[in-house]
């Protein structure tokens, strides 16, 4: 079974609602990335290049309840420091849900409407 450790991922990761996989920051870039628990093998979901302490990086990634979606953290280094995204595991279509240069939102769950 593969270990994951403070070097490689970040403490404000969080686990898909079946418990298979953790999605994470992954320091060495900034990007975030998913693992499957059980295979140990992760990848990117972001893929910005660079390293994070030069460019933009995600954090508090989290989980829409079906597992399909991840809602997240991103800071940019570009003149709009704070916003709250949402994207699908492919990390193709990401959606900007707020953008401001003071203040940020940190997801920390999901509202259905149910």
């Amino acid at each position: 079974m593969a270990r994951i450790t403070r070097a490689n991922a970040s403490p404000s990761g969080s686990i898909s609602p079946d418990g298979r996989l953790l999605a994470y920051v992954h320091w060495d870039t900034g990007d975030l990335a998913v693992r499957d628990l059980r295979s140990g093998q992760s990848r990117m979901v972001t893929n910005k290049g660079g390293n994070w302490e030069m460019d933009d990086f995600g954090y508090m990634p989290r989980w829409s309840p079906d597992g399909s979606q991840l809602a997240y953290y991103w800071y940019r280094d570009d003149g709009y420091l704070n916003e709250l995204r949402l994207t699908d595991l492919s990390g193709k279509n990401v959606r900007v849900l707020f953008s401001h240069q003071q203040r940020g939102l940190s997801p920390v769950g999901w509202f259905t409407g149910r």
